[in-house]
């Protein structure tokens, strides 16, 4: 039995040990190779960004890199940014971040000195983290796929002048996906973060929050299907001898599809909403509460994903103009270039079966005012099909409801303006307190049960040609 058990134990190790060598002298390539995929991306994307192996020093257990990532302005000397790079060599590695499973661990630190080359005030700044590394980050490749990175900025304390800004226990971030980028699970900690004004007396706490992400399915930079959930604790405001609360802040956003097309839901939520100040106090003697909703199904998936590509595109073409110097003469030319594609791909979006709802609410104890707007396309063309105004209005429903209970406003110096959509006509008392109601259908607009006779007023310009008719 001990002879096997050795037996066992010397084929692992030389498994191990042949893993290491087979990856060890495959790093140097696969840093070549990930230079050459990352520059060519660069290049289609037209970005004056280019990456390249300064330095290579192989070991047995790890190797050593420096790589260069080159940044080229107009008229000004191209900026250099030296990274340097830790590289493990799987199967098994025992990493600063413990022991790991995969081909390869990168730990990698951005030199943040070419910082005080463009900015002599940017010492003090990169001072504040002490002997922290300012920027680090790791990049581990599985064996079968998948890659998981991580970065981190580190805390600091900075005063100037009078102000002062702290971040404490830093930014720690894990992104984990598959090969393609199709999927990306993330996690996102934000430290408590702090700011100072001495000159204005005024300060702003913002609690440690965490930012969450599952996306099943990522394309062109977009989230098709998926969750995502950020969530607060709390913000304070202190001015002059007030202070101002923002409490359970929670922003969720939950995506899928069938067989209708995309659908989803988001919501903002604010749980609390006080303050001492006395003008606020005035209007809410209590403190409020706020949510926001949004809803969407019926969404053309094929549509969905050309429209994310050419936002992509014009994303990519934004940061090209501001890296490029030619300031706002540049970005007005690539958007006189591009609106016409950009409108005309969320145009396509727009078809039979697509619904979209959203509304607010603003609430005090059990009292709330809120408005809620529900739109559907109800015709069997598209948008695209519509060539004037008027066939674009008899082509969808829109259902608009403002609401605002009687005890909202009864302790605040607002109750008599909240009569004033009664006395113009736009809204009825109920027994609840103040309504509204706007039914539009495919062309015909009912305002609290009563016909608006809109289109008389509207005249020619319900014959102009849309945009993609001409």
């Amino acid at each position: 039995m001990k002879k096997v058990l050795t037996f066992g134990l010397l084929v692992l190790v030389g498994l191990w040990v042949t893993g290491v060598v087979f990856f060890g002298r495959t790093a140097s390539s696969k840093v070549d190779d990930q230079i050459a995929e990352i520059n060519t991306v660069l290049l289609e994307q037209t970005l004056p960004v280019s990456l390249n192996k300064h330095s290579y020093d192989s070991g047995f257990f790890s190797s050593q890199s420096r790589i260069q990532l080159n940044i080229d302005r107009e008229n000004r000397e191209a900026l250099v940014v030296d990274v340097d790079l830790d590289i493990y060599h799987g199967p098994i590695m025992l990493t600063p971040d413990g022991l790991k499973l995969g081909a390869y661990y990168i730990a990698f630190t951005p030199d943040m000195s070419f910082l005080v080359d463009e900015n002599k005030e940017a010492k003090e700044f990169l001072d504040s983290f002490g002997e922290r590394r300012p920027l680090s980050g790791h990049f581990l490749l599985g064996l079968w796929g998948g890659q998981d990175i991580g970065l981190e900025l580190a805390p600091f304390t900075f005063s100037n002048d009078g102000h002062s800004v702290s971040l404490e226990n830093g930014v720690i971030s894990t992104f984990s996906s598959d090969e393609d980028f199709s999927r990306l699970k993330s996690t996102v900690k934000f430290g408590a973060l702090s700011f100072e004004d001495k000159n204005e007396a005024l300060t702003v706490d913002i609690a440690p929050s965490t930012l969450t992400t599952d996306i099943t399915e990522f394309y062109a930079g977009s989230m098709l299907t998926g969750e995502l959930e950020y969530t607060l604790d709390n913000v304070i405001t202190r001015s002059k001898g007030s202070e101002s609360r923002i409490e359970g802040i929670t922003l969720r956003s939950d995506n899928d599809k069938n067989d209708a097309g995309l659908y989803g839901n988001a919501h903002f939520i604010v749980k609390s909403i006080a303050s001492d100040d006395e003008n606020l106090k005035a209007m809410f003697s209590k403190p409020l509460n706020f949510r926001f909703d949004i809803s969407y199904e019926g969404l053309n998936e094929q549509a969905t994903r050309e429209f994310s590509v050419i936002n992509q595109t014009l994303n990519h073409q934004m940061y090209v103009a501001l890296l490029s110097n030619k300031g706002v003469s540049s970005l007005e030319a690539l958007n006189e270039q591009n609106f016409d594609t950009y409108m005309l791909a969320m145009a396509a979006l727009v078809e039979q079966g697509l619904k979209f709802d959203y509304g607010f609410t603003l609430g005090k104890g059990d009292a709330s005012a809120g408005v809620d707007i529900a739109f559907e396309w109800v015709d069997a063309e598209g948008l695209m099909a519509k060539k004037t105004f008027r066939q674009l209005l008899t082509a969808c429903q829109v259902d608009l409801k403002a609401s605002v209970d009687k005890a909202f406003f009864a302790d605040t110096n607002l109750k008599d303006m909240a009569q004033i959509p009664v006395v113009s006509g736009y809204a009825v008392v109920t027994e609840q307190g103040i309504e509204s109601h706007a039914d539009f259908n495919r062309g015909e607009l009912l305002l609290n049960g009563n016909p608006v006779p809109y289109l008389e007023q509207m005249g020619a310009a319900l014959d102009t040609e849309l945009p993609w008719a001409k």
